[in-house]
């Protein structure tokens, strides 16, 4: 059970913050910005995505070279652009990039490794990537966020008969988080592209209370959250899943 105290002083003003994990090229990132995000850090340990995301999302990449006018969505705070295994980077260190302490954060975001549960590959459950979606349940369990958005590919559902992405949700509840997943598609959304992807949601379950000296107080994560599977998951993988 997390019983985490936190003050309650100025800390809604941070909620329109993010880190982002596993950045890859920014995709999924200048949405978050283009919604009103302030994306704080990026980390990804591909050298390529990581030149990728200082061209496109600091004013340093956007003025060398040609000439080209900022973008409106810019943020006018650059984000700390991190190259390095994320499995070696602290929580700590990721919110000290960012400048904010645990429990502000107002979304972590990423696409952990695809590769492992896709279609187009061999789908074996002992690949290493399968299991690398457990640095974003480390980093939502230490920092807290608001809420959190992952994405992965449709792949994903039907790995071992539905028991993956259960147990990648119930261990994102526990962290103290209400989780719902669907899949969704690019294409409906405004993208020129025929995408479907599966994306978690959570949202943090807090307690307000009053202390004996009549102060708020707020307990961040309390108890585990609820998974909320979709309908169609439920029909076709229920009988596959422990109680």
């Amino acid at each position: 059970m997390f019983l985490r105290k936190i003050s309650i002083d100025g800390i809604k003003a941070k909620r329109n913050t993010a880190i982002s994990l596993f950045s890859g090229c920014g995709g999924m990132d200048l949405g978050m910005i283009q919604a009103g995000f302030e994306v704080r850090v990026m980390i990804d340990n591909d050298p390529t995505c990581c030149d990728t995301l200082r061209a496109n999302f600091t004013q340093t990449g956007w003025k060398r070279g040609e000439r080209r006018a900022l973008p409106k969505w810019m943020p006018k705070r650059e984000p700390a652009i991190i190259c390095r295994d994320i499995t070696q980077t602290s929580t700590e260190y990721l919110l000290d990039m960012a400048d904010l302490k645990v429990g502000e954060c107002g979304c972590v975001t990423g696409g952990f490794p695809c590769q492992g549960f896709s279609t187009s590959g061999k789908r074996r459950m002992w690949d290493p990537r399968n299991v690398l979606y457990k640095e974003c349940v480390r980093v939502v369990r230490e920092a807290l966020p608001w809420y959190f958005v992952f994405e992965n590919v449709p792949g994903l559902v039907s790995m071992d008969n539905g028991r993956v992405i259960d147990r990648i949700c119930r261990d994102l509840a526990d962290c103290g988080y209400d989780v719902q997943w669907e899949i969704l598609n690019a294409k409906d959304y405004g993208v020129p592209q025929d995408r479907p992807r599966v994306f978690f949601v959570g949202h943090r379950r807090d307690v307000l209370t009053l202390t004996a000296k009549g102060k708020m107080q707020l307990h961040i994560g309390c108890p585990p959250g609820t998974v909320n599977h979709p309908k169609f998951y439920i029909r076709k993988y229920a009988r596959y899943l422990s109680a």
